[in-house]
C-alpha cells in the first residue's frame, strides 16, 4: 500500500492523541462521527463510525490500559482494546457510553489520570471511574468552560484553562483511593490569554519526577511551571519564561510573526541519541554526536521553536523540577533556516491553526516523529534523525514527510477520474464534499495531495476534467456548473440550466481544435451540447445545434475515463451496446457550430440485458456485470467477441469495476468485491494450453488494512509512469495501492526467488514480443506451418550455442529477419523444403544438429526465457528431431499433428485437443501417423491412451479403425492379471464379434457372472424376446453405476443410440461415444445415430463454449464443408440452434492463427480470409521487435482466488495486433470439396 486517507481530522484542540502501549505506538484520531485508529504513518488498525451522526470533540488514550475515550459535546464513549491477549492484531470495542449526570454539553477535553480513571472538560470537570460501569467520583461547575484540561504524568494535579482565559487553574488531589475525591486549586496568572498547556511526559521506569507543565499564551511566550514546593500555597512556580519571537531572528523579517513549538522529555531525548547513528556518517557527524550524547546526562527538556519561513529554534531546559537553580539552565542547542514544514497556504482564518506532538519513532534508530495537526484538515506524520535535527550546519532534508492523514469528514460515495494521463481525480461524499486530488513527488515517493475542495449545494450527478484538467464541470439534477478548481478553493465561474424533468447520467469532455465541447446525455430522447467559451467578461456555456436527440433509446448510458469523447449506450431491449464517438463539426473559420453522433463499435451481450455495471475501456474492450452481481464478462469490440468471464461466489458481489491503462496498448482492469480487489491484465494468447488471455495478476486483500467493505475503486496515473489504485471504503477511507507485484520465479539452483516488478513492467512482460526461439513462438509457427522458419530458428540458435561463452548475451532475434525473408513464406510441398532455406547441408537442422543444440542447452542458460521455459524448448527440440525425420514422407497437417504429439508425450502425455484432432483428420498421411503414435505405444493400446491422442476421431479408413479398435479390445481384456471380459466387452461387442466375446468368459472361470453371461451370450439377440432381456439388463446395470458394461448390453440388443447416449451422459466420455458408434455403423463419415449425436450434443458443445476446432470436426464428418467454413466466420451460436442463455457470443478460439491458415486458399467470402488474419493476437512478430525476457510467462497469480471460477472456453485474446507476413499460398483443407 502507497498511503491512507483514513479521513478529515477534526478541527478540534483535542483531534488527536497518542501513546506507546504494548510495545506498539497507537494513534487516535477523530474525524465527524468516527474514530480513526492507527498503528504507524500507513498502518490503519481500525475506523469505528458512531450511530449518532453528532461531530466528535476530543479523543484520549489511556497509556496504561490501552482504553480510548472519545465524546461529543454531550456523551462520552469508551473503548477497550481486546485481542492483545490471545497474540492477534489488538481491536476496540464499545465498553460503554456515559453522559454526564450534570448536563454538560459543552464536553472539550478528556484525560485520563490513574488506571480507569478519565477526566471529563467542558462546563465543567467531572472525574469518572472507567472500569466496568462508570461511576462519577467528582464534578465541578466551572466558570468559564474548558478547553483544555489534563491530568499530570502521576494523576496528582490538573490544569485546566477556558476560551480566552488568562489564568490556568491548578488542581490539586489531596488524598488518594477514596470514593469521595477532593481537590484545591490555585491560579497561574498570564498577560495574555493562554492558548496552550500540556505536561511533561511520564518516564519508562518506575522513578520520581517533579510535574513539569507547559503553557503558551497569545503574547508569544512559553512558560515552564514545576512543583519545586508540593506543600505550597501557589502548588506550581513559574521556573522559566522563553520569549517565543525573540528565540527565531529571520534574516529578512517575515510579514507574519507566528510561532509552533513542541517538547521533548529529557529520557526521550536521552534514548534517541544514544540510537541514533550509521557506519556511513563522517567525523563531524560523530563529534556533533558526542557532543550531544554529553548534553544528555543534564537531562535537558528540549523545546523546539519553528516559523513557517523554515527557522528553527531548539533550547535545552537542564534541571527542570530541581530546587537548585543555574544561571545557565537554559541553553541554545541549535538554530537552522531549512527546517520546512509543510503549510497549508490560502486558508480561512479558522483553519490556521497547527498543533505539533514528538515522540520518538518506533525504529529505534534515533528517530523523531512528529504529528503535526492542521487545522485545515489534514494531520501530518514528520520523520528527522534527532542528530540531524540539532545540527546546526545546513541538511539537505532535515525534516521528511512520512504521510499526510487526510480525506473527506463522511463516507466517499464517488470518484470520478480526469481522462486517461491526468494525475487528477474528484471524490464526491455524502454530504456535499467534493476534493480535487493530484499525484505528486515528494522526496522521491508518490503521494496523494488536496489540489482543491468544492463547496457544493446540492449532491452531484456527475462530473469531468477539461482543458487540462483547469475547469471541472459538474452535473446537477438541474444545472451543469463549471468550476475553476486551480485555486484551493474552487469557484464558480459559469453554470446553464437544464430541463426539470431531464434524466441525466454522463459527462463526456471532447477537446476539439478551438473549444472545450461539453454534453450532458439522458437516458430518455434528449441531449444538450455546450461549448465553454472565455469572454472579456469571463467564461460562459454557449449552446450548441446537436443532431444528437432521438439518438439515445436506451437504459443505460456509460462514459469512458481512458478514451476522452466516447460514450457507450446499453440497449435494454436486445442486450446490445453500441460504442458511440461524439465528432464535432467546425465552420469555414474553425468555430465549432454543432456536434454529431458517430457510431463506432457494436458488440451483442451474451445472457439477458439486466446489467449492473457497463465499463468501456481502451483499446476497444467492455467489461460488463449482470444484477446478480457476481460474474463478469470482457468483450472485445473490435472483433465483437467475448473475450474473458469469470463467476465469484454469491456473498461476494461485485461492488465496482475499473479500467486502467498499463501501456500504450495494454489494458488493465480491477474487479472490486466487498474485500477483495482482483487486478487482471492483458496477456499473450496460448491458444495450445487454452490459457486465458486476461491473468488475475494480482489479488488485493482489504481486510489487511481495514474491515470495512470496498464502495468503488478508479486507476489513478501516478508520477514515473505507474499506475496507482484508488480505493473507496463505505467509512470513508480511502487507500492508494502501489502497482508493485511480487512474482516468484524458480532460479538456475532450483530455489524461489520472488521479486518486486511494477505493474507496467508485468504489463510489457506479459504482451511483450518474445524471442524468436522461445517455446511459444516455436508452437505458434508450428501450428502455422512454417517449420521451414522454426528449422531455420533451431539451427541458428545451435550455431550460436556452439561458441557460447559465459556472460555472452544473446540476442531475442538472433539476427533473423523471419518475416521479410523470401523463404518466410508457408510451404506446404514435401520436398526440398529445409534447402530452401539452408542453401547447404551444413545448414540444415537434422536430428544431428539437434543432439549438438540439447547439449548446449544443458550447458547454458538462455537469455529472454526463464528456467521451465527452457526445459519447454528443450523437449521441442527431441520432438522436431522426430519431425525432422520424416517430414519428406508427412503432409504439413500430418507435421504439425506428429510435432505436438512428440512433444506431449515428452510432457508426460497431456491428452490432444481438437486441434490437433482436425489436423490428423484433413492430413493425408493418416497411415503414417497411425503407424508412428501405435509403435510409440509399443502396440499395447489401452483405451485411454487412444482418447489421449484422439485416434478414433481422425482415422478416416474404415478397416484400419476396425483393426485398431480390437487391439484395444485385447488390450482392455489382458490389462489386469485376472483378464476380466467385462473390460472390453463394449468394443468386441462393437465389432460385432459376440462369438470372440463368449469365447473369453469361457475362460474366466473365476467370475460369478460367468455361467449366466455365457448362457445369455448363446442367444440370437434379433429375437426380441432377448433383446428385451439384454435391455432389462442394461437398465439393472445402470442402476447399479456400471455404465460402461450397460453401454454394452444397450449395444448387444441393437440400440446404438442408447448405447452412445449412455456412454456420452451418464459415463462423460464423448471420444468413446464417438468411437463405438463410427466402428457399430462402419462407415468413414457419420452414420445415423452418429449424426444425430453430433447434432444433439457436439455441436450445442461447440456453440456453448466457443470451440471452433470441434465444430470443424463435426462438420466434416457430416460432410458439410460451406457449415465448416461459416464455422470459422461467424459465431456458432448463429449456425447451431441452442437455448438462449446457453448461446456463446464468438470467442477467442475463432481468433487461433491456426485457424487462419486452415481456411488458406479456400474460395472464402470476400475479405474472409483478412478479417481472420487480423485477429491474429498471440505473439508480436513486428520486423525489428526486441524481445522481452519472459519471466512472467506461465506463472500463476500471486494471490490467485480459489472461489474465482473461470468458466472454459470463455476467455479470449487481447486486442488484435498487427501482423506484418505475406499472404501465404497454401493447398486447403477444404480442397477436397471441390473449392
Amino acid at each position: 500500500m502507497q498511503a491512507v486517507l483514513p479521513g478529515k481530522p477534526q478541527p478540534t484542540l483535542q483531534a488527536f492523541d497518542t501513546v506507546y502501549w504494548e510495545d506498539q505506538r497507537v494513534i487516535a484520531y477523530i474525524s465527524r462521527n468516527a474514530l480513526i485508529i492507527l498503528r504507524g504513518p500507513r498502518d490503519l488498525a481500525q475506523t469505528i463510525t458512531l450511530d449518532d451522526r453528532h461531530d466528535l470533540s476530543a479523543v484520549a488514550i489511556d497509556k496504561a490500559t490501552g482504553k480510548i475515550a472519545v465524546s461529543t459535546a454531550s456523551t462520552v464513549h469508551i473503548y477497550r482494546p481486546y485481542g492483545h491477549e490471545y497474540g492477534a492484531a489488538v481491536q476496540w470495542s464499545l465498553l460503554f457510553e456515559y453522559t454526564p449526570s450534570n448536563g454538560d454539553n459543552l464536553i472539550t477535553c478528556l484525560s485520563w489520570g490513574l488506571p480507569d480513571e478519565i477526566l471529563i472538560g467542558g462546563a465543567s470537570l467531572t472525574l469518572l471511574s472507567a472500569a466496568d460501569e462508570p461511576r462519577e467520583s467528582w464534578t465541578r461547575k466551572l466558570a468559564n468552560p474548558a478547553i483544555h484540561a489534563s491530568f499530570s504524568h502521576d494523576a496528582g494535579l490538573i490544569a485546566s484553562t477556558g476560551h480566552c482565559d488568562r489564568l490556568a487553574k491548578i488542581w490539586r488531589r489531596l488524598y488518594f483511593g477514596s470514593d469521595n475525591e477532593r481537590f484545591d486549586a490555585a491560579y497561574l496568572a498570564h498577560p495574555a490569554a493562554v492558548t496552550g498547556l500540556w505536561w511533561r511526559g511520564r518516564p519508562d521506569e518506575e522513578r520520581h519526577t517533579a510535574a513539569v507543565l507547559y503553557t503558551t499564551s497569545a503574547d508569544n511566550k512559553l512558560r515552564v511551571w514545576t512543583d519545586v514546593n508540593s506543600h505550597c500555597v501557589q502548588i506550581l512556580e513559574l521556573w522559566h519564561e522563553l520569549d517565543l519571537l525573540a528565540c527565531i531572528q529571520p534574516r529578512q523579517p517575515a510579514q507574519e510573526q507566528r510561532r509552533f513549538i513542541f517538547t521533548i522529555d529529557s529520557w526521550d531525548f536521552k534514548n534517541m541519541i544514544e540510537n541514533a547513528g550509521s557506519s556511513n556518517d563522517g567525523e563531524r557527524e560523530r563529534h556533533h554526536r558526542d557532543h550531544l550524547r554529553e548534553m544528555t546526562a543534564k537531562e535537558p527538556e528540549i523545546c523546539v521553536v519553528l516559523d513557517d519561513a523554515g527557522n528553527m529554534s531548539a533550547w535545552g531546559l537542564e534541571r527542570v523540577g530541581h530546587k537548585a537553580r543555574h544561571h545557565n539552565d537554559v541553553l541554545n542547542m541549535a538554530y537552522a533556516e531549512d527546517a520546512f514544514l509543510a503549510f497549508p497556504t490560502d486558508v480561512a482564518t479558522s483553519e490556521d491553526y497547527m498543533r505539533l506532538t514528538a515522540f520518538p519513532s518506533a525504529s529505534q534508530d534515533g528517530s523523531l516523529a512528529t504529528l503535526a495537526h492542521h487545522f485545515s484538515g489534514k494531520i501530518d506524520w514528520l520523520t528527522c534523525r534527532v542528530d540531524s535535527l540539532f545540527d546546526p550546519t545546513k541538511q539537505q532534508q532535515r525534516i521528511r514527510l512520512q504521510a499526510p492523514w487526510t480525506g473527506h469528514s463522511w463516507s466517499v460515495k464517488q470518484l470520478i477520474p480526469a481522462f486517461h494521463g491526468s494525475t487528477r481525480f474528484l471524490s464526491l461524499s455524502d454530504e456535499n464534499e467534493a476534493v480535487v486530488w493530484q499525484s505528486s513527488v515528494k522526496e522521491g515517493e508518490d503521494s496523494l495531495v488536496q489540489h482543491s475542495i468544492l463547496s457544493l449545494h446540492e449532491t452531484a450527478i456527475d462530473g469531468t476534467f477539461f482543458a487540462d484538467d483547469r475547469f471541472l464541470a459538474l452535473l446537477f439534477s438541474k444545472s451543469v456548473e463549471v468550476w475553476d478548481v486551480g485555486l484551493r478553493h474552487a469557484k464558480i465561474i459559469c453554470e446553464a440550466e437544464l430541463a426539470n424533468h431531464l434524466s441525466l447520467l454522463s459527462l463526456v469532455s471532447k477537446q476539439a481544435s478551438k473549444a472545450d465541447i461539453l454534453v450532458a446525455a439522458s437516458t430518455g430522447l434528449q441531449c444538450k451540447v455546450w461549448n465553454f467559451v472565455s469572454t472579456p467578461t469571463g467564461y460562459r456555456l454557449h449552446t450548441l445545434s446537436s443532431s444528437v436527440e432521438h439518438r439515445f433509446k436506451t437504459r443505460k448510458l456509460v462514459k469512458s475515463y481512458v478514451e476522452p469523447g466516447s460514450l457507450m449506450s446499453d440497449c435494454a431491449s436486445d442486450g446490445s451496446l453500441q460504442h458511440w464517438i461524439f465528432v464535432s463539426r467546425p465552420d469555414e473559420a474553425g468555430v465549432i457550430t454543432s456536434v454529431d453522433l458517430t457510431p463506432s463499435k457494436h458488440v451483442v451481450l451474451k445472457g439477458n440485458n439486466e446489467f449492473r455495471f457497463v465499463s468501456p475501456g481502451v483499446p476497444d474492450y467492455m467489461a460488463v456485470t449482470h444484477e446478480v452481481g457476481n460474474a463478469i464478462s470482457i468483450y472485445n469490440l473490435d472483433s465483437q467477441c467475448l473475450e474473458y468471464e469469470a463467476s465469484y461466489p454469491e456473498h461476494h458481489p461485485i461492488k465496482w469495476i475499473t479500467w486502467g491503462v498499463a501501456t500504450d496498448d495494454v489494458s488493465i482492469l480491477g474487479v472490486v468485491l466487498p474485500h477483495k480487489i482482483h487486478i487482471l491484465c492483458q496477456a499473450r494468447v496460448n491458444h495450445r494450453h487454452n490459457k486465458p488471455p486476461w491473468i488475475n495478476v494480482q489479488t488485493i486483500d482489504l481486510m489487511n488494512e481495514t474491515p470495512h467493505e470496498a464502495d468503488a475503486a478508479m486507476w489513478h496515473p501516478a508520477s514515473r509512469n505507474r499506475c496507482h489504485m484508488v480505493v473507496d471504503t463505505v467509512a470513508r477511507q480511502m487507500f492508494e495501492y502501489t502497482s508493485a507485484i511480487g512474482l516468484s520465479n524458480t532460479t538456475a539452483g532450483g530455489k524461489i526467488k520472488t521479486i518486486e516488478h511494477d505493474l507496467v513492467h508485468v504489463a510489457a512482460q506479459l504482451n511483450g514480443a518474445l524471442a524468436v526461439y522461445h517455446p511459444t513462438m516455436i508452437v505458434e509457427l508450428i501450428s502455422m506451418g512454417r517449420l521451414d522458419i522454426v528449422f531455420r530458428t533451431l539451427k541458428t540458435l545451435e550455431k550460436r550455442l556452439k561458441f557460447f561463452a559465459e556472460g555472452d548475451q544473446l540476442d531475442s532475434s538472433l539476427d533473423l529477419d523471419i518475416l521479410t525473408s523470401p523463404n518466410s513464406k508457408i510451404e506446404h510441398n514435401n520436398v526440398e523444403r529445409s534447402e530452401e532455406v539452408s542453401g547447404d547441408d551444413s545448414d540444415e537442422f537434422n536430428p544431428a544438429a539437434g543432439e549438438s543444440l540439447l547439449a548446449s542447452m544443458k550447458s547454458s542458460a538462455l537469455s529472454h526465457i526463464s528456467r521451465s521455459e527452457q526445459e519447454g524448448l528443450t523437449h521441442l527440440v527431441k520432438s522436431l528431431c522426430v519431425v525432422r525425420t520424416y517430414q519428406q514422407s508427412v503432409d504439413h497437417l500430418g507435421l504439425r499433428f506428429l510435432s505436438e504429439f512428440q512433444y506431449q508425450q515428452l510432457r508426460e502425455g497431456t491428452p490432444m485437443k481438437w486441434r490437433e484432432v482436425v489436423w490428423a483428420l484433413y492430413s493425408t498421411s493418416q497411415e503414417i501417423l497411425l503407424d508412428l503414435t501405435t509403435r510409440h505405444l509399443d502396440s499395447k493400446l489401452l483405451w485411454e491412451d487412444a482418447k489421449s491422442i484422439g485416434m478414433f476421431m481422425w482415422m478416416t479408413d474404415v478397416e484400419a479403425m476396425k483393426s485398431r479398435f480390437e487391439n484395444v479390445a485385447r488390450t482392455e481384456y489382458s490389462k489386469t492379471e485376472e483378464r476380466n471380459p467385462v473390460d472390453c466387452s463394449l468394443f468386441y461387442i462393437a465389432l460385432r464379434k459376440k462369438t470372440a466375446l463368449a469365447g473369453l468368459w469361457r475362460m474366466a472361470t473365476w467370475n460369478k457372472e460367468r455361467t449366466a453371461t455365457m448362457k445369455l451370450l448363446a442367444n440370437n439377440f434379433d429375437d426380441p424376446r432377448w433383446k428385451s432381456a439384454a435391455l432389462k439388463n442394461a437398465y439393472a446395470l445402470l442402476g447399479r453405476h456400471r455404465t460402461q458394461y450397460a453401454a454394452a448390453f444397450f449395444l448387444l440388443a441393437g440400440s446404438l443410440k442408447d448405447c452412445v447416449n449412455v456412454l456420452a451422459n451418464q459415463l462423460g466420455d464423448l471420444q468413446l461415444a464417438i468411437a463405438v458408434a463410427r466402428v457399430y455403423e462402419g462407415t468413414e463419415t457419420a452414420g445415423p445415430v452418429l449424426k444425430e449425436l453430433i447434432h444433439a450434443r457436439v455441436l450445442p458443445h461447440a456453440a456453448r463454449t466457443g470451440d471452433v476446432w470441434l465444430a470443424l470436426w463435426a462438420y466434416k464428418m457430416l460432410e458439410q464443408p460451406i457449415m465448416a467454413l461459416r464455422a470459422l466466420t461467424e459465431p456458432l451460436a448463429n449456425l447451431v440452434v441452442v437455448d438462449e442463455d446457453d448461446a456463446s457470443p464468438r470467442t477467442y478460439r475463432a481468433d487461433d492463427p491456426a485457424l487462419v491458415h486452415m481456411v488458406e486458399g479456400a474460395t472464402a467470402p470476400a475479405g474472409t480470409v483478412e478479417k481472420l488474419e487480423a485477429r491474429v493476437g498471440a505473439m508480436k512478430l513486428d520486423e525489428g521487435a526486441s524481445g522481452v525476457p519472459s519471466m512472467l510467462d506461465g506463472f500463476e497469480s500471486p494471490a490467485e482466488e480459489k472461489a474465482v471460477e473461470v468458466k472454459p472456453g470463455m476467455t479470449v485474446n487481447g486486442a488484435p495486433r498487427k501482423v506484418v507476413k505475406e499472404e501465404p499460398s497454401a493447398a486447403s483443407i477444404f480442397d477436397n470439396f471441390d473449392f
